[in-house]
């Protein structure tokens, strides 16, 4: 029997505004992938999340007009960890996000 296995990286792709302004230059993000509640943390990019909460640290992503896209378990980024297969046992997830761009 063959299985197919689950990726230990997720592309995403958002969208970011400002004040309603689509924002330009860099951004910190947070991600959590998490139960449709919100209550419960299947991961998070730094490991650090485990009630539905924000992550301690941040991934630093270029966002130009407004466009952002990651690859969520890309332990070649700083602060982001592998996605676990565990994950897709749960029948939702959802993802989390923060965005701080320093000022707002």
């Amino acid at each position: 029997m063959v299985r197919a296995q689950v990726p230990q990286r997720i592309h995403f792709q958002g969208r970011v505004t400002v004040e309603g302004s689509p924002f330009h230059g860099s951004g910190q993000f947070k991600f959590a992938l998490v139960n449709p509640g919100g209550t419960t943390t299947y991961w998070s990019n730094d490991g650090s999340s485990s009630v539905g909460d924000e992550p301690a640290a941040a991934v630093v992503l270029t966002v130009s007009q407004g466009l952002y896209s990651v690859l969520l378990g890309d332990v070649a980024l700083e602060n982001m960890t592998v996605v676990p297969a565990t994950v897709f046992t749960h029948p939702d997830v959802a993802l989390r996000v923060w965005f701080n761009d320093g000022v707002h």
